[in-house]
């Protein structure tokens, strides 16, 4: 399983060189009005949105067809490979979101990764595994509840979905979906975190160990902020580099 570090383009001022080789998700609202983005490795990568950001409400006025259209130019600039739709159901609604995700792929010619929220339905789900060949569950924010998911009706849905699109051969990405149990349990093909971002934050170095990672609280001492977040970026990396051999 592919483990994606959520938002390297802050650390890429700290060690540019660690990102090489390694599985990353960064947002189209963080890159887009950078002009060096040669670190990009296509097999490695997998461009958001941006939508959740928009969903937290943050959306101001946006002419969507024309985040669409430089969306798309900035996915064939880069010859981005792998990229979600604009999953934007509680702002514009479903039918919408189908035309933008028609209008990217239209202009793209690459089939974006459609993102699947409980609001959906079932029938949706259906629906997606037999169109396209990369889907995703969403565990983040109020569209999907990542409490639930924690139950065990929930998991073991969404465990029953999978499931379901790996015997038709289809990928499956977790949005967020990246607890321990999670990821020792599902049948993802790659799902994403931004976790390791927060020991800086919140003043914490993280240990791998034994394909698992454990939080340390630093009692007393002050962080060196260059020195912690390469630490503990390359601790994730550890654990990535354990889940693909899972």
């Amino acid at each position: 399983m592919r483990l994606h570090l959520a938002g390297v383009s802050t650390f890429l001022a700290y060690s540019p060189n660690d990102v090489i080789n390694t599985y990353v998700l960064e947002t189209f609202l963080d890159l887009k009005n950078k002009k060096e983005n040669e670190w990009i490795q296509n097999d490695y990568f997998i461009l958001d949105s941006g939508a959740y950001t928009f969903m937290r409400g943050n959306k101001g006025d946006i002419n969507w067809d024309l985040y669409i259209e430089e969306y798309a130019q900035f996915i064939l600039t880069n010859s981005i490979k792998y990229y979600f739709e604009l999953d934007i159901d509680k702002i514009v609604g479903l039918k919408e979101v189908e035309k933008l995700t028609d209008k990217l792929y239209q202009i793209t010619n690459i089939k974006p990764i459609p993102v699947w929220h409980m609001e959906r339905g079932i029938e949706y789900w259906d629906y997606m595994i037999n169109n396209f060949p990369y889907v995703s569950i969403s565990a983040a924010g109020n569209n999907f509840s990542s409490e639930w998911t924690r139950t065990k009706e929930g998991f073991n849905f969404i465990e029953k979905i999978i499931n379901k699109a790996l015997k038709k051969g289809i990928k499956v990405h977790g949005l967020g979906l990246t607890n321990i149990k999670a990821m020792n349990t599902l049948n993802m093909y790659s799902c994403d975190s931004t976790a390791w971002l927060f020991g800086n934050k919140m003043g914490n170095l993280f240990l791998y160990e034994n394909g698992s990672i454990k939080k340390i609280k630093q009692q007393g001492k002050r962080l060196i902020t260059k020195d912690a977040i390469i630490h503990n970026f390359k601790q994730w990396k550890k654990l990535q580099d354990y889940y693909l051999t899972k």
